[in-house]
């Protein structure tokens, strides 16, 4: 989760999937996480309300920060 709000805090207009989360905001950190994890994150970053989720057409769920939300 750390991951996730770090990349936020550099990058605070950044959206994306679980999926590209793990690929693209984390891995850069050094690591590919498992992604149940990094959507446990999201799912308790969206219950604390930092983070959005939207469900796409498809199904497809993309998350960003709620504006204002996350310390830079």
């Amino acid at each position: 989760m750390a991951e996730i709000l770090r990349y936020l805090a550099m990058h605070p207009e950044a959206g994306d999937t679980p999926q590209n989360i793990a690929q693209w905001w984390i891995s850069f950190e050094r690591f590919l996480p498992k992604l149940s994890d990094v959507e446990e994150a999201l799912a308790y970053l969206v219950v604390e309300g930092i983070v959005s989720k939207t469900v796409l057409l498809g199904g497809e769920r993309f998350y960003k920060a709620v504006p204002g939300r996350i310390q830079t």
